[in-house]
């Protein structure tokens, strides 16, 4: 991987060296993983079925984020995985970009972790596809997109063939536990993270529920002053006064 030289000698220059050229994609690799991760999750996140794309044909106006080339991106990643489009998206920018934060812009690529992501993310889409689509849903393939449906499509084919009952189900809860499971490996996820992310949204839950509730209190009793502020005057009740007896005379 590295040339080696001898003391004295010439050193490699940076565009001969195999070790130079292999730093420089690696590193070329993980900027250009987090800005089209960026780019693609930005143009999934504002996908609509009405902007024109290669599937729709239309002269209304794109409201994509980035315009007509992200509509055309956004459908065609969206007709491919369907709901785990933004996953997708989000783990190829987060790949990128834990390099950078971590400076590993020249560390090696894990091929194995990059598979299992995929297959993870193919999984996931798959578990995705087992939900039934509502009518009217605008594309021609379901919740998992095109990847989806064939994953699952497959695995419920070999789910049924033993006879198991609802082999849908199967494949559904079968799909998201091995896709999560694949991602969450793929990025070095472990028990005591997951532990501590639930902890933390524990937390946030609590703290969430505890500002709502004091939130709808603060409006209730804002709201009861200013009915009574608006509330027409009243004439408050005066008990009746009894009358004093005379005192007697002294004598």
């Amino acid at each position: 991987m590295t040339e080696a030289y001898q003391q004295g000698a010439r050193a490699p220059s940076f565009a001969t060296s195999a070790a130079a050229r292999l730093a420089l994609k690696r590193a070329a690799l993980s900027v250009g993983a987090a800005i089209v991760g960026a780019y693609g999750l930005g143009a999934v996140v504002t996908y609509s079925p009405e902007d024109p794309s290669l599937n729709t044909a239309t002269d209304s106006a794109t409201t994509n984020l980035f315009g007509g080339p992200g509509a055309l991106v956004a459908d065609m990643i969206v007709q491919t995985l369907g709901a785990a489009a933004p996953l997708a998206m989000a783990a190829l920018m987060a790949a990128g970009a834990v390099r950078i934060w971590r400076r590993q812009l020249v560390a090696r690529i894990d091929r194995r972790r990059i598979g299992a992501c995929l297959i993870g993310i193919f999984l996931l889409a798959g578990a995705a596809s087992t939900i039934p689509t509502p009518e009217g849903w605008p594309l021609a393939t379901g919740f998992g997109g095109l990847f989806g449906d064939w994953t699952s499509g497959l695995i419920a084919a070999l789910a049924s063939m033993p006879g198991l009952p609802f082999p849908h189900v199967i494949t559904g809860i079968l799909c998201a536990i091995v896709g999560l499971l694949a991602v969450g490996w793929s990025f070095q996820v472990r028990a005591a993270d997951v532990k501590t992310a639930a902890q933390v949204a524990h937390r946030a839950a609590i703290g969430g529920a505890a500002a709502t509730q004091r939130a709808i209190g603060y409006v209730s009793e804002k709201t009861r002053r200013v009915e009574g502020e608006d509330a027409p005057p009243t004439e408050e009740r005066r008990a009746p006064r009894v009358a004093e007896r005379p005192r007697p005379a002294p004598r």
